[in-house]
């Protein structure tokens, strides 16, 4: 997700700077503002991306050393396993808005007929956030179990939802 916002805030700054060199045959007083703005974004996307990368990395060599992640069921109870103690509520939450590009696209299947697909994967995507911010919230407590996952979502201002995903840390023996 941060990538693609990244390499997005790139080819802003690249389109405003092809822009400026284009209006700079005309004389634009603004050139100043439009390279500045072009340089931000361009090294802003940089910044974010690599931030992104290096934020992988760190996940992907935590995984390589075998760390492993909490265990989460919906149930009270995880089959053949002790609950030793527990440590807790654990909970992750996502707030998405709409795009204004997938909104109207949306508001055409609205009209149509059928599954709104650009909301579904919206849903989707929070859900995973949340769940991912869930297990680790649930780490930092140390459980290395979540029983009783649920979720939940609500509307937190127009045009825009939060799904939170919430249980029950343990440590399982």
């Amino acid at each position: 997700m941060l990538q693609k916002f990244s390499l997005g805030l790139i080819l802003a700054g690249a389109l405003l700077l092809g822009g400026w060199a284009l209006k700079g045959f005309f004389g634009d007083p603004q050139i100043p503002l439009l390279i500045r703005i072009g340089v931000g974004a361009i090294g802003s996307g940089f910044v974010i991306l690599l931030a992104a990368l290096i934020r992988d990395r760190f996940i992907k060599s935590k995984e390589e050393k075998g760390e492993e992640k909490p265990k989460w069921l919906t149930t009270e109870f995880i089959p053949g396993k002790t609950i030793a103690s527990s440590v807790g509520i654990v909970r992750g939450s996502a707030i998405r808005a709409k795009h204004l590009g997938k909104d109207i696209i949306a508001g055409l299947r609205g009209i149509v007929g059928g599954e709104i697909t650009e909301y579904t994967e919206m849903m989707a995507d929070a859900r995973e956030e949340a769940l991912k911010r869930m297990i680790e919230d649930a780490t930092l407590i140390g459980a290395n179990a979540i029983i009783g996952l649920r979720f939940g979502t609500a509307m937190v201002m127009q045009n825009a939802a939060e799904v939170l995903a919430y249980g029950t840390g343990v440590v399982l023996e």
